[in-house]
């Protein structure tokens, strides 16, 4: 990668900074996002400072973290690479909340049990020693599901028996997990601990294996949409059944899910516990058969990405990393090496740009505030319908979304956007919105996706605020009031 590539990628990023939203504040980072970041692979191609990056962009961590198999070169002799020790840093000078990944299995050999969690907790307690200094985040494992508690103890990928008994893989794991966050956190009472699978292995954790997560402070889900766009997902409705639990509503809506989620913490006495989302994205690229994966295109990328944090957020969830910050690889078929906020030249991709000024507009600790907000589109069809997939047909939704939140500056940002997948034949439809109960003045408004400001036809009388033809599409109109 020569100079004049990171050149024009450092160029783009300030350029970004003095156009998008009035940054020159030096607005403090959103506590709400993250990126991940595979930063020892990439330095090997593209040679820049990807965390002050992160926190220029206006998020607040990143996850990575160096494998156990990599690390222990004997038993009990742990060697951590420069990269670890450069990136955990408890000195740095970006001030990141690091997520430090604690994963997969011990070198090849030296255990009988690749898996053996006595040994597993003894790398964990040695690596939060060492690194706790710059962050007190730790991901015990990552996606058991795919990586080998499921091919090392068997069953279904979504922990479900035809008798609807739980995999072996699946106690196996709780198992596991219940030792290790015992263990750490006996020796680090401070440390805050986060587990979990894909969303119906959650639900059955959560209802089977509750004493799993005594010790642990947060859930993890990646609820990747895969083909979806980012209002509803895989699971859910009929769906349920195939999974053996409800995991999502009759909708299979994403609120529902986190709905879901929450509700089964609840009801094992777990209202302190945070939901995190520790992985989702889209992938750009292009893909020559079929699969659960669709590629999208880069726009499209943008708004889907933009709108499934905005939801997070306002459905509750305390933090949303998105995979990844750079493309993996260069093989623009293969889907996992396309789902880059990055290309792999430096240059952004649309939601890089869309997500910084996500960042700004919902920085630090930015809450979800309702407000009264009624939206009409009277050009607008229902050409929404929907798709099919295992047994349950999933209808897009068609409501318009409205999400509004508080900063810490005490104004109130609100979002609005037309929900489903992007059709890019017609003229955008426009909306007359409606705010109740509305003390405060519109001081910016624009489109996240775009960046464009928009002027607006505004009409405010006492407490309600009107405007009529608002832009109505896929790129979410934000509102900014004090």
């Amino acid at each position: 990668m020569n100079y004049r590539t990171i050149l024009i990628f450092v160029l783009t990023i300030s350029l970004l900074f003095c156009q998008s939203l009035n940054a020159q504040e030096q607005l403090p980072p959103s506590e709400r996002f993250g990126v991940c970041t595979h930063i020892a692979r990439w330095e090997r191609t593209l040679k820049i400072d990807y965390l002050q990056t992160l926190r220029d962009a206006g998020f607040v961590s990143f996850r990575d973290g160096q494998e156990w198999d990599n690390i222990e070169k004997g038993k009990g002799n742990y060697v951590y690479s420069d990269v670890t020790k450069r990136i955990f840093n408890p000195d740095r000078k970006h001030n990141l909340q690091p997520l430090h990944v604690l994963a997969y299995q011990s070198p090849s050999g030296l255990y009988e049990n690749e898996l053996d969690p006595e040994a597993f907790a003894n790398y964990a307690i040695n690596t939060i020693a060492q690194f706790k200094g710059s962050g007190k985040h730790f991901e015990l494992w990552n996606e058991p599901g795919n990586f080998f508690f499921h091919k090392q103890y068997g069953g279904t990928w979504n922990g479900k028996e035809k008798d609807n008994s739980d995999s072996p893989w699946v106690k196996k794991f709780a198992e596991f997990i219940t030792l290790v966050a015992k263990r750490i956190k006996a020796k680090h009472p401070d440390v805050f601990l986060i587990t979990g699978d894909n969303p119906a292995v959650n639900i059955r954790m959560l209802q089977h294996y509750p004493e799993m997560f005594e010790n642990i402070d947060g859930i993890v889900v990646h609820p990747y949409p895969y083909s979806l766009p980012p209002e509803v997902t895989p699971w859910g409705g009929k769906n349920n059944k195939r999974d053996g639990v409800v995991v999502a509503d009759e909708t299979s809506s994403f609120k529902s899910l986190i709905q879901t989620l929450r509700q089964n913490l609840d009801d094992i006495g777990r209202k302190d516990m945070q939901i995190w989302i520790t992985e989702v994205g889209y992938t750009t690229a292009q893909i020559k058969k079929k699969q659960l994966w669709l590629g999208f295109t880069p726009y499209a990328q943008a708004c889907y990405n933009t709108r499934l944090g905005i939801q997070a957020v306002s459905y509750g969830v305390e933090r949303t990393y998105y995979y990844d910050m750079l493309d993996d690889g260069s093989n623009k078929h293969h889907q996992e090496n396309n789902f880059g906020l990055i290309y792999r030249n430096g240059q952004p991709k649309p939601a890089w740009l869309a997500l910084t000024r996500m960042c700004r507009l919902m920085y630090g600790d930015t809450r979800p505030a309702p407000m009264n907000i009624e939206v009409n589109s009277p050009s607008e069809r229902q050409y929404q319908i929907g798709v099919v997939w295992d047994d349950a047909k999933i209808q897009f939704i068609n409501q318009p979304q409205t999400h509004s939140f508080i900063r810490p500056d005490a104004k109130r940002v609100v979002f609005v956007w037309k929900p489903g997948r992007i059709f890019a034949d017609a003229q955008p439809d426009v909306a007359n919105i409606t705010i109740t109960d509305c003390p405060w003045q519109l001081i910016e408004a624009g489109q996240l996706v775009s960046g464009q400001k928009v002027k607006l036809n505004i009409k405010q009388e006492n407490s309600t605020l009107a405007i009529t033809d608002a832009p109505y599409t896929e790129d979410p109109l934000y509102l900014v009031f004090q």
